[in-house]
């Protein structure tokens, strides 16, 4: 089932079983590959980042609960647009050229899971997916490799207030 206390034991295997922090073994693996210049550094997320804002009463409120230095496999990897946009077209191209395989699991609501996104059939569409977000930021990615198209959202606004208005299905 996925969690987010799931991603920081994988995160944990990760640095154990390569010698090297998991941010290193992100930046190799995934980034790299998709072109992605995001930042995996916590000093560097706050010296970077705009900052986070929270639903209250009706508005938005400037947030800083800081950095979780240990959370990067959970959440805290940050970047521009841009750096969401390349990630997202390489995932688009590995879908669509079946490269790396398709490691995925029955969530049992329906989709699958693997390889860090959801994959579902909406509107008679293959669309893979995945939203995160930590206090203040908020992040959607979603793949539809028969329209050759993904979709990206990032916004520096999010609370648990705002969330009954998200579409939350993990």
């Amino acid at each position: 089932r996925y969690s987010s206390l799931n991603y920081l034991l994988l995160q944990a295997v990760i640095e154990q079983a390569g010698g090297s922090s998991y941010a290193d073994a992100v930046r190799r693996v995934v980034l790299d590959p998709a072109g992605s210049d995001a930042i995996t550094d916590p000093q560097l997320f706050v010296d970077s980042v705009p900052q986070g804002h929270v639903p209250f009463f009706g508005s938005s409120r400037p947030v800083d609960v800081g950095v979780d230095s240990a959370g990067l496999g959970y959440g805290y990897l940050a970047g521009s647009i841009d750096d969401l946009g390349r990630y997202a077209s390489w995932r688009l191209r590995e879908l669509q050229t079946g490269e790396g395989g398709r490691r995925e699991v029955a969530t049992g609501r329906g989709s699958m899971y693997g390889d860090g996104l959801f994959h579902d059939s909406i509107g008679g569409r293959e669309v893979w997916w995945h939203a995160g977000a930590v206090p203040g930021y908020y992040t959607y990615v979603a793949v539809v490799p028969s329209l050759d198209t993904a979709i990206v959202l990032a916004t520096n606004r999010y609370g648990e207030i705002g969330r009954a208005s998200c579409r939350e299905r993990v």
